[in-house]
């Protein structure tokens, strides 16, 4: 048998025997059969995918496959305009038949022409279903094409929306850095939202506009809406610029002299006691326990294994010492069409991503305990509130309420609930955890939502149906909700134990590190 590594993201490798070099090596020195690679180009994941074979190389349009987790999902994008080859919408057909991936999105990169795809009640379309529509895009007669399957989720009737900021500058820079201009190349400063940002969020505000147009009036009013943002310039815009496309200025509004836009409050805190969007900012127990995971075992291993290129990589840049975060400061750069030098090329994006991925998102919530300190308060408000929308004493009785925060607070929720897919966290991406009614019961279903461009993907919880019931809802996460979460950052931590990784994502992440 064909042993079978799979990543559910930027590689997957199906080998036909084990890989012996460095997985950081270039794909030309690696004894693999057969390889499949992806590598971000946006934060809206537009890549390229080839397949490499000991003397032949090609390339498919291919957007990131996750194949190995919960979310099972598969994109695919245009890039210019074409349509797609009939091989490579065959190869996708297939994968959604025979179960390899439970839900597709083409997009043919117009701004209507969207082809969407799920799977629906553990069951797949038929294979000529998959294949006429497959035939169909290819070809070219239609140029849209949406499939109901027939799910019946109920009617969301309140929602809460954690989302991360839109696009930004560099949080800082390198001391090699030739973009450490802040003038020149950064004139907004560090840490800030771009156009590029503001437009993300405007985007995200008005598909939001849409999904909760039926529980929302057009108007703000206090008693529908309520915005809580961390104390960051970026969360704060990011804000700002969601509510100007939730909320589009009503023809009331534009006829006013001068304010044509509707001004709505945006609530925060400083830093140090922000319990909800920065809980472990000053929690002493959960910086205890982080620093006792990094002597585990496993967290050694990652850190030694890399340690040469940890090394080199501090040396080119000037810096004294390693950190991660200099992935992020070249996909920004990047990004932007700033060629980055040269001696970047054999660690970026990997095995740089990876790394930045592993020490500064999987290992912050790899444990229970972990995630109870960073994911519990946010997603103990949410219940709270839910549970007292379904009673009636939510006071006032809002709609929505949504949440303006960081990549960090997403991976964060995501890996406390089981359902994180071990990907970078995209700007603008948002979680929708929303109260559905049917048949007069009540559910959840959380969804993520990644990209501008796409809709929703809905997310099964270990343990429960993608449609949730409240109250099996409720009972799966009470593991993750403090009592008192103040109480326990002051608790103490016991001295010698042995603290070892507990997520799945972590046994994703670190196979692409050894």
């Amino acid at each position: 048998m064909i042993p079978v590594l799979s990543c559910s993201t930027a590689l997957l490798l199906i080998c036909q025997y084990p890989c012996q070099s460095p997985w950081y090596a270039p794909f030309h020195q690696r004894p693999c059969g057969f390889l499949v690679a992806f590598q971000n180009r946006t934060r809206d994941y537009r890549s390229s995918a080839w397949c490499t074979f000991p003397a032949q190389r090609w390339t498919l349009p291919i957007l990131p496959a996750d194949t190995g987790d919960d979310l099972g999902t598969i994109i695919f994008s245009s890039v210019c305009g074409k349509y797609f080859t009939l091989s490579t919408v065959l190869v996708v057909a297939l994968l959604l038949y025979t179960g390899h991936v439970r839900s597709l999105s083409v997009d043919t990169d117009d701004d209507l022409d969207t082809i969407s795809f799920s799977r629906a009640c553990g069951k797949y379309f038929t294979l000529s279903t998959v294949l006429v529509v497959a035939l169909l895009l290819s070809t070219g007669p239609v140029r849209s094409l949406s499939v109901d399957t027939g799910d019946d989720l109920g009617t969301i009737i309140f929602s809460s929306v954690i989302f991360r900021h839109g696009d930004r500058t560099i949080l800082g820079s390198y001391r090699n850095d030739p973009y450490n201009n802040q003038t020149k190349y950064w004139p907004r400063g560090y840490e800030q939202l771009t156009e590029i940002g503001e437009d993300q969020h405007f985007k995200q505000g008005s598909f939001f506009r849409k999904r909760y147009n039926h529980i929302l009036p057009e108007t703000y009013n206090v008693n529908d809406l309520y915005v809580r943002s961390s104390n960051i310039d970026r969360t704060l815009a990011s804000a700002q610029a969601h509510l100007a496309g939730l909320y589009p200025p009503t023809e009331q509004i534009l006829a006013q002299p001068n304010i044509k836009f509707q001004v709505i409050p945006i609530h925060t805190t400083d830093l140090l006691n922000d319990k909800l969007l920065k809980p472990t900012y000053s929690c002493a127990k959960y910086k205890t326990l982080l620093t006792y995971l990094k002597a585990s075992d496993e967290y050694q291993c990652v850190m030694n294994t890399t340690a040469t290129v940890q090394r080199e990589v501090a040396e080119l840049a000037g810096d004294s010492t390693f950190s991660s975060m200099i992935y992020d400061i070249l996909f920004v750069e990047e990004l932007y069409g700033l060629p980055l030098p040269k001696w970047t090329e054999p660690y970026y994006p990997q095995p740089l991503e990876n790394l930045l991925l592993f020490e500064m998102f999987i290992t912050s919530s790899a444990t229970k305990e972990l995630q109870r300190l960073s994911a519990g308060p946010i997603l103990k408000e949410i219940i709270t509130n839910t549970k007292a929308k379904v009673k009636g004493t939510l006071n006032p009785d809002r709609k929505l309420y949504i949440y303006s925060a960081h990549d960090s607070n997403i991976v964060d929720l995501l890996q406390g609930l089981k359902v994180f897919n071990g990907i970078l966290v995209p700007y603008a991406s948002a979680v929708l955890i929303e109260l559905r009614s049917k048949a007069d019961e009540y559910f959840i279903t959380v969804s993520y939502k990644n990209s501008t461009e796409t809709d929703p993907y809905l997310l099964q919880l270990p343990g429960c149906d993608a449609l949730c019931p409240l109250d099996s809802f409720v009972e799966l996460t009470k593991p993750l909700i403090p009592e008192d979460h103040t109480t326990e950052c002051a608790e103490e931590v016991v001295a010698g134990q042995e603290y070892h990784f507990e997520i799945p994502a972590a046994g994703k992440i670190a196979p692409r590190l050894l």
